[in-house]
């Protein structure tokens, strides 16, 4: 008896909402970027070239952390048609584009570099994509959201092309 007083006393109220999965992976994916960034892995990632001259590995571990953002919406099936999926994986990239955009925003206005070694002007020129602090930013956030939502396509590819991608 006492048992099911305690464990019905424990029930939480707390109801996830599909859209609030949404802002808590975004947010998840966001500060993930920025944490690659403080701690110095883009950096030292972007040293080392993918596709010479076109693609470094910093590039790729950052657009895949936007990639990332649509796989979690999509795996969980959270909204009944496709383009509520697609719209999501856009939101979820796009927030997490914006929140790893305000490392480079507030690098534009001054200096992290006397508390974090790993933010110098390459990290700000590679947030940035060497463009203008507003352009290089919406570029990122642009980039953040086509990421996000391109990898929901993935998952409405019938079966047999899809495969890889579900399966990881």
């Amino acid at each position: 008896m006492s048992f099911d007083v305690v464990a019905s006393s424990r029930i939480e109220e707390r109801r996830a909402t599909p859209w609030g999965f949404v802002l808590q992976t975004g947010a998840q994916i966001g500060l993930l970027g920025v944490f690659l960034t403080v701690v110095g892995i883009l950096g030292m990632f972007n040293k080392r070239p993918v596709i010479v001259g076109y693609l470094t590995l910093g590039y790729a571990a950052l657009g895949l952390t936007f990639l990332l953002a649509g796989i979690l919406i999509a795996r969980r099936r959270l909204f009944p048609t496709t383009a509520q999926t697609l719209l999501a994986g856009a939101a979820a990239g796009a927030l997490g584009g914006a929140i790893t955009s305000l490392l480079p925003t507030v690098m534009s206005f001054t200096s992290l570099r006397s508390v974090f070694v790993s933010l110098d002007n390459l990290i700000y020129k590679m947030l940035t994509f060497g463009l203008s602090a507003p352009v290089g930013i919406a570029a990122l956030i642009a980039l953040a959201t086509a990421l996000g939502s391109s990898a929901l396509c993935s998952w409405s590819f019938p079966t047999g092309y899809a495969a890889p991608w579900r399966a990881g």
